[in-house]
C-alpha cells in the first residue's frame, strides 16, 4: 500500500529561503561552466553551504569538490576556465558535460566558453536564468525548483 506524502512536507534544501543577490560574484563559476550559485549545495540545508570551488580549500565543504579532477588540472595549468585550455574539452569535462547536458539540460562546455569569452555577459545571462520570476528567489539548477516560493520552473 502506498503512503501519500504530507503536502507541506519539503526536502531539507527547500527549507532555506535564498534570494537572488544583486551581484553575483566571479567565483561562483566553476572552471566546467557550473553556475555554483544555482547548485543545490550553495543552499544553506546544511551546517554550513557550499561555497564553491573557488574558495579557499577550508571553505570547500564537499567532498567531491575537493576531489575534483578539474579543479585541480586548471590550477596547474594556469587557467581561470576549462574554455581556455589547449585540450578543451578533455576526458575529465567530456562526462560531467554528458550528464548536465543530458539530466539539467546544461551545456557545460558552451557555458565555459561564454564565460571565458565575457564574464559579465555570461553571469548577467545566468542571473536572469536562475532567477524565480515569481519571488525572485534562486532557481536550484538540480531540481528546478525556486529556493524560496518552491514552484517548480517551467
Amino acid at each position: 500500500m502506498r503512503v501519500a506524502a504530507r503536502p507541506n512536507k519539503k526536502r531539507k534544501w527547500e527549507q532555506n529561503i535564498v534570494k537572488m543577490p544583486g551581484i553575483v560574484d566571479k567565483s561562483m563559476v566553476a572552471p566546467c561552466g557550473v553556475s555554483c550559485f544555482a547548485c543545490y549545495a550553495r543552499f544553506p540545508k546544511r551546517k554550513e553551504p557550499c561555497h564553491g570551488c573557488r574558495a579557499p580549500e577550508e571553505q570547500i565543504t564537499r567532498d567531491s569538490c575537493k576531489r575534483c579532477e578539474i579543479r585541480s588540472c586548471v590550477q596547474e595549468r594556469g587557467v581561470t576556465f576549462c574554455a581556455e585550455c589547449e585540450d578543451f574539452p578533455c576526458r575529465m569535462l567530456k562526462p560531467l558535460h554528458r550528464r548536465y547536458k543530458s539530466i539539467q539540460k546544461i551545456d557545460l562546455e558552451e557555458n565555459g566558453r561564454e564565460a571565458a569569452r565575457d564574464i559579465t555577459a555570461f553571469l548577467a545571462k545566468q542571473k536572469e536564468r536562475y532567477t524565480c520570476k515569481h519571488c525572485g528567489g534562486i532557481i536550484n539548477m538540480h531540481y528546478a525548483v525556486c529556493s524560496d516560493c518552491g514552484k517548480k520552473e517551467e
